[in-house]
């Protein structure tokens, strides 16, 4: 499947590269897997993995990282023009699309940049906000002892085994009563305050939108959530509608902002998500 003049070849079971539409390789056929992501500029990029170690490549095979971590999102990659990772001392930090740190590694948990700013734990008991110099904007009280990405406005954090939203200024905006919460995307966000699998969306007031069953959410991005029903899996949008029947047993990451891998029974194949075509 080409897509701006590039397209992923497997050469065997275990070996697969990149190459344009000359036949040349952009990426030689040495890597496990591929996965094609395109920044919030346009920019594409290509996580490959081998032996448990991803490499990410610039769109002209350039290589900007290697890490034990893959990329799990374009909407994260180089968004605000940073991406989270971890550096040689494991702690988490920024780089930039070059690959060099424009935010050194100092924090014991972080989160990507969103609406300017991204959450980050200086220790075990303190979680603040920063800009894109790594200055703190907003400290947090030391009760709060998890805050996600900011979405919206609002990212949801945790407070006595508790999640709720708060905002930039620590301020509660949706009290804290859920179980668990996912990050805004879109104005609404998925959270469930009971033990049966039972998720609300809700929008940036904390006003229920519609509910689904389900054992667990997956906020994909381009305003796509994966959900899980009856030990199958499926995709629905922001409306609750079905976009993806829940008849797969596998969905990986979103590529190409609408293309997604699916695995039914023993075959794996890519999916349209705007058109359904099969690929």
């Amino acid at each position: 499947m080409f897509s701006k003049g590039m397209g992923v070849v497997q050469v065997s079971e275990d070996k697969c590269g990149l190459i344009n539409t000359k036949g040349q390789w952009i990426i030689e056929p040495n890597y496990q897997s591929i996965l094609t992501f395109v920044d919030a500029k346009g920019e594409t990029y290509f996580n490959v993995e081998k032996d448990n170690v991803n490499t990410l490549f610039d769109a002209q095979g350039k290589e900007i990282f290697s890490s034990p971590e893959t990329v799990f999102s374009s909407e994260v990659l180089f968004n605000e023009g940073l991406y989270m990772r971890t550096g040689e001392n494991g702690l988490f930090g920024f780089i930039n699309s070059t690959g060099k740190w424009a935010i050194s590694p100092t924090y014991l948990y972080g989160s990507d940049f969103s609406d300017g700013v991204a959450s980050v734990s200086l220790d075990e008991k303190t979680r603040v906000i920063i800009d894109h110099k790594g200055d703190v904007i907003t400290r947090f009280a030391n009760d709060i002892d998890y805050v996600g990405v900011f979405r919206n406005g609002l990212a949801p954090a945790r407070k006595n085994e508790k999640y709720g939203y708060i905002n930039k200024k620590g301020e509660t905006v949706i009290e804290f009563k859920y179980l668990d919460a996912k990050e805004f995307n879109g104005g609404v966000a998925f959270a469930t305050d009971n033990d049966a699998d039972l998720w609300q969306c809700i929008d940036t007031q904390g006003k229920v939108v519609f509910e689904i069953t389900s054992s667990f959410i997956v906020p994909m991005g381009h305003g796509y959530i994966q959900a899980h029903k009856e030990d199958k899996v499926g995709i629905i949008n922001a409306k609750g509608e079905v976009v993806l029947p829940f008849i797969y047993d596998l969905i990986l990451n979103i590529e190409q902002e609408h293309y997604v891998k699916v695995k039914l029974a023993t075959e794996y194949y890519y999916i349209n998500l705007t058109t359904g075509t099969k690929y």
